[in-house]
């Protein structure tokens, strides 16, 4: 399971404190991670990643999680290199780093209203999240997909 980072993550952690990312990490993220380390546990998940983690939001997640993320998965739509600071950070907590294109709103209330036309109300986004598994021993994507949550609105 790939985990994203949700779009409230701080706008410029340069600016932000490592207390402040560390209190958005308990805030808006370890509740959805604890889940993901039980489905882990129960033998459902083999591997938990992140997506577009920082290295203050890396560090913040590893100092709260039980079960550290295998990968970070970094969107190079916004950067053509990997940060310097994520790589070292990376490697000395055995963090792979890879990569990814995927857009930063993988679906728009727009989209979602287009599918259910036929339906008289509106749709809108809670979150979607982003699958991919591999054959064992193969490095060969299995599958790929989304999961989306939405919410009718009145």
């Amino acid at each position: 399971i790939a985990v994203p980072s949700p779009t409230a993550t701080p706008a410029d952690e340069a600016d932000v404190g490592r207390c402040d990312v560390a209190e958005w990490v308990q805030a808006h993220f370890i509740a959805a991670w604890r889940r993901a380390e039980e489905l882990q546990a129960a033998g459902l998940v083999r591997e938990l990643c992140v997506c577009d983690f920082s290295k203050l939001t890396l560090d913040a997640l590893l100092a709260a999680a039980k079960v550290h993320p295998s990968a970070d998965q970094v969107n190079l739509t916004d950067c053509c290199v990997m940060p310097k600071d994520l790589i070292g950070f990376a490697k000395e907590r055995d963090v792979q780093l890879l990569t990814h294109t995927d857009p930063h709103v993988l679906i728009s209330r727009e989209a979602i209203n287009e599918w259910l036309e036929a339906a008289a109300d509106t749709w809108s986004v809670s979150w979607a999240a982003r699958y991919t598994s591999t054959v064992k021993c193969r490095g060969v994507i299995g599958a790929k997909g989304y999961i989306v949550a939405s919410e009718k609105s009145a």
